[in-house]
């Protein structure tokens, strides 16, 4: 194994926040993974070279490249030149990137940023159940799609669970390494080759989009429209979210129609809650103001039913909405806005 080479500049972005570092639970390895810091940071032409290489870059404690995934790589818009040569289409599938190397006789899997992560515990067990005898020859670091239900981002396999393969890298290289694939080829389904096509042309497919690369190895992804959509409603929809659908009068659940079953389900308790919260302040309100009908409040001065709406709760402004006619529909809805809330499992994958 080599030293990498650009190993004290990695760590000053590790010491400044801008790359994050996991140790593994048995072995002597430590992966690198740039922060979401480092998305805010840096445009696509600014990327420092560590950053690019920390994106599932596996190191000894001494700092020599033990494996290693993809450099980051960018949309195809963001690319300020196309490299030369006419590009390879491959699919991208909606799944988790997944790297599976040798170390010492072992088979080791992480995903770009964890060895732990439930995406690596669960392609250690289907390995191990599939193809307990497979091992990468050494200095090669294979890169898959982990896909399977659990793991559902936006497509929807059904019940699906395979790794998908994508390329073998030379662990110290970074760089493609074909002739590899004969070793998993036959394990494997590899991801679909469109051909060498025009970068201007993007083939129509469902889906997720399309990675495609250079002759030189560079690499750029192109999503689809509609899979950008829904990444956008899954990873955007929150408590808030929710909360202003409602307030605006529309229906959060038709919203999330073709969303996932789980973010669906969430998204229904959620706006049931807020909908029992909001005619639960309505119905304390009208009683309230029966109950002032009924000792006859509304039909004396005025200073009286207002003196007695000032002790109320929740709020004594509804009161008077109510008691001179007024919808409290908006005002009811801003007393209930709920703090920031996302389920645990709609972060941001790891791609």
């Amino acid at each position: 194994m080599n030293p990498y080479p650009l190993f004290a500049e990695l760590h000053a972005f590790v010491d400044a926040g801008l790359c994050k570092r996991q140790r593994h639970p048995r072995l002597p390895l430590w992966i690198y993974n740039y922060s979401q810091k480092a998305q805010f940071e840096y445009s696509a032409a600014s990327w420092p070279e560590p950053l690019r290489d920390a994106r599932g870059l596996i190191l000894t404690a001494d700092g020599r490249v033990a494996a290693r995934g993809f450099r980051k790589f960018f949309n195809l818009s963001q690319l300020e030149r196309l490299p030369a040569g006419r590009p390879e289409f491959w699919e991208k599938s909606d799944g988790s990137l997944l790297l599976a190397f040798q170390y010492e006789g072992e088979r080791v899997c992480s995903t770009r940023g964890s060895f732990d992560s439930p995406q690596a515990l669960w392609a250690h067990q289907w390995l191990q159940r599939e193809h307990p005898e497979w091992m990468p020859p050494p200095r090669i670091t294979f890169c898959f799609e982990a896909v399977f239900p659990g793991n559902r981002i936006v497509v929807d396999y059904g019940g699906t669970e395979e790794l998908v393969l994508l390329a073998a890298l030379d662990s110290q290289t970074a760089l493609d390494r074909d002739e590899a694939i004969v070793h998993a080829q036959d394990r494997f389904r590899r991801a679909r080759f469109y051909g060498e096509l025009d970068a201007s042309t993007i083939p129509a497919e469902d889906g997720e989009g399309f990675v495609l690369r250079w002759p030189d190895s560079t690499r750029a992804k192109v999503k689809l429209d509609e899979y950008v959509r829904m990444h956008r409603l899954i990873f955007t929809t929150s408590s808030r979210t929710i909360w202003a659908a409602l307030r605006a009068g529309e229906s959060p659940e038709q919203q999330a129609a073709n969303l996932p079953a789980q973010m669906r389900a969430w998204i229904a308790e959620y706006a049931a809650r807020l909908r029992a919260g909001h005619a639960g302040v309505v119905a304390t309100a009208q009683a309230q103001l029966a109950e002032a009908r009924a000792a006859g409040l509304l039909d004396g001065p005025r200073a009286a039913f207002a003196a007695w709406a000032k002790a109320q709760k929740p709020s004594p402004k509804l009161l008077f909405s109510l008691a001179d006619g007024h919808s409290v529909d908006d005002v009811v809805w801003r007393m209930i806005e709920p703090e920031f809330e996302r389920p645990v499992w709609a972060i941001e994958p790891e791609e």
